[in-house]
Parts: structure tokens; C-alpha cells; sequence
């Protein structure tokens, strides 16, 4: 158990943050678990019946009263909290001509603005050894037609977790981002769905991107993010660690 005291993760009902939800609770921390989508409180419910720590708390992340109303509901003031993982995202495959404003701010706001909103509520409650963890991806060091909204949102968390690496270092919190490629979710999936050729054909493109040629598990990406917000890279902040299966190779 090398995470001690309470941790954050936002985007905990499926995919990436649930499998972190559960692995972060396995190896010994309370977690605290935000998400708009209220299966988040049957993952929460899951991980106390192991016998683990877990509250929820229902949270649209890209907005900032909702995000401060998360925190006072589930963080209660005296809370140390070891680090927050800002996990929550959403993709949107679709041509610059055609993505309307509505469209750009939703992707911005909840892949972006929301990782400056949950660090920014958290920051009071973290102290020195804390960890920040940003979900980044592929996306966030390589460029891809129609996905131009994900990959602003996903470079520009490159650049905030470089800049508040730097801005934290005195306060002993170090600030990392996690960068998957093709993982096996929900959204992975949705998005293969939205390409226009048919589903196989887009899945055999994606793996086939992929040397390793198959997506990684959310328990993969998680089991690194675990390594990154664990003593275990207590020298290492700033950095962008690819779990890409080759991809940037």
C-alpha cells in the first residue's frame, strides 16, 4: 500500500477511471470518485463491498460550481488528499467545416478546462509528495484529421501539466499526464462507431496503428497511472508517460 489518505479521480463510472478506481482501492487508498453519469455510485458501492474506502459524487467536471460543489460535498475541510487523477474525457470524431462552437467548447471544457477546475479545487488539500495525474493521449503529441477539437484539448493538457510542474515543484506536488493510445472503452468504441467505414474495417486500422496490434485494458492504462501517482516516480514530474502500444514508436 504506497498511496496513503484520499485520492480523486474524475470519469470513474466506466472505462479508464473505473479500472483505476478499483486498482487504486485494491492497493490500499480511499478514493473519491467524481462523474455526471450516476453509475459512478455503483462503482463506489462495488469498491465498499470489498472492504474499500469510496464516496461519489455526481460532477459535470467542466463546470465550475458543479466541480465546487463535488469537492464540499465529498472532500470535508482537514482532508489530505495524496493526489487527483483528471480523467474525465470525451472524443468527437468530425471535420473542422462541421463542428459547430457548441461542440469545440464541450470537448474543451470537459477534456481541458476541467482538469484546471478539479486541480484548482484540490490544490488546498494536497501537500508535499501529492501527485497530479492528467489523462492526455496519442493525441496530445500527434495530430489527426477530423479530431481537431480532441487534440487541442489533449495538447493543451500537455502544456498545463508542464507549466503547473514547474509552479508546484516548491510545494513538493509533482504533475504528470498519462497518454494511451487505443484502449478498450466505451468511447473507444463510440468512436470507431463514428467513422465512416464500417466498424471492423476501422478497428483492423486502429490496432493495425498499433504494433503491439490490440488495445491495451483500461487495467493497463490504470496499473501505470498507479506507478505515476505512487512514490514509486517520486523523482519524476512533468512528464508524459505513452501507453501507446507502440504507436509513437
Amino acid at each position: 500500500m504506497e498511496i496513503q489518505d484520499r485520492v480523486v479521480i474524475t470519469g470513474a463510472a466506466s472505462g479508464i477511471g473505473r479500472a483505476g478506481a478499483l486498482l487504486f482501492a485494491e492497493r490500499g487508498a480511499a478514493v473519491v470518485l467524481l462523474d455526471r453519469e450516476p453509475a459512478g455510485a455503483a462503482v463506489a458501492a462495488e469498491i465498499r463491498d470489498r472492504g474499500g474506502d469510496a464516496v461519489f459524487a455526481a460532477c459535470d467536471v467542466s463546470d465550475a460550481e458543479s466541480v465546487k460543489d463535488a469537492f464540499a460535498a465529498a472532500v470535508p475541510p482537514g482532508t489530505r488528499l495524496s493526489g487527483v487523477w483528471s480523467n474525465a474525457g470525451v472524443a468527437h470524431y468530425q471535420g473542422l467545416a462541421e463542428t459547430s462552437v457548441e461542440t469545440w467548447n464541450t470537448i474543451i471544457g470537459t477534456n481541458l478546462t476541467a482538469a484546471f477546475l478539479v486541480t484548482r479545487a484540490a490544490l488546498p488539500f494536497l501537500g508535499r509528495g501529492a501527485s497530479i495525474l492528467f489523462t492526455g493521449s496519442i493525441s496530445s503529441l500527434h495530430g489527426a484529421e477530423n479530431f481537431a477539437a480532441y487534440c487541442a484539448s489533449k495538447g493543451g493538457l500537455l502544456m498545463l501539466a508542464k507549466a503547473l510542474a514547474r509552479e508546484l515543484a516548491p510545494r513538493g506536488i509533482r504533475v504528470n499526464v498519462i497518454a494511451p493510445g487505443a484502449v478498450d472503452t466505451p468511447m473507444q468504441h463510440a468512436d470507431m462507431l463514428a467513422r465512416p467505414v464500417p466498424y471492423a474495417e476501422a478497428v483492423a486500422a486502429e490496432l493495425a496503428a498499433h504494433p503491439l496490434g490490440r488495445y491495451a485494458s483500461p487495467h493497463e492504462v490504470a496499473a501505470s497511472a498507479y506507478f505515476l501517482m505512487s512514490p514509486a516516480s517520486s523523482f519524476t514530474t512533468g512528464a508524459t508517460l505513452l501507453v501507446d502500444g507502440g504507436f509513437s514508436a
